[in-house]
């Protein structure tokens, strides 16, 4: 196995980031490396004006429920891997290009990152960030995707 020392995992808050956190905690912890969850927490609103989220007092809003939320996952995290874990908040307009500077800069040698298995005219709409940061970092990625479950329950929710 490579000499992974550093695994960043990147999350979204979504169920497809809890997938991803799960499994770079245990790797992490198999491999005794260390692991850094990251967030870029400025996200693009769905559905509200830019004029609203431009609000200061709505960003910080947002950003203090995001902090919460994280914290809570490396909570999980930790138990997983046995060990403290890091977690980095930083502002980025372009998830990928937030996820791949970080990763970049903190010399991480595996990013962990959740995919949600969008294909496709959802994928042509909204793109895919792990495709995306998979083009940008210099280390090696793992994408976690969603179980059948997971998929199957998302496409039910769309049709009602």
């Amino acid at each position: 196995m490579p000499g992974w020392k550093k695994i960043c995992c990147a999350v979204d808050l979504s169920a497809c980031s809890y997938d991803a956190v799960r499994a770079a905690a245990t790797l992490a912890r198999q491999l005794d490396a260390e692991l850094v969850l990251f967030h870029a927490w400025v996200r693009e609103p769905m559905g509200a004006s830019e004029a609203l989220f431009a609000q200061p007092e709505l960003r910080e809003e947002t950003l203090l429920e995001d902090r919460r939320l994280l914290e809570g996952w490396q909570r999980l995290a930790a138990e997983v891997r046995g060990s403290p874990v890091e977690m980095v908040l930083e502002p980025g307009r372009n998830p990928a290009r937030a996820i791949a500077a970080f990763a970049n800069r903190a010399a991480c040698d595996l990013l962990v990152l959740g995919t949600h298995g969008r294909r496709g005219l959802g994928r042509a709409l909204r793109g895919s960030v792990a495709a995306k940061t998979s083009r940008l970092a210099r280390c090696s990625l793992l994408i976690v995707r969603p179980t059948p479950e997971e998929v199957a329950s998302s496409l039910g929710a769309l049709a009602t």
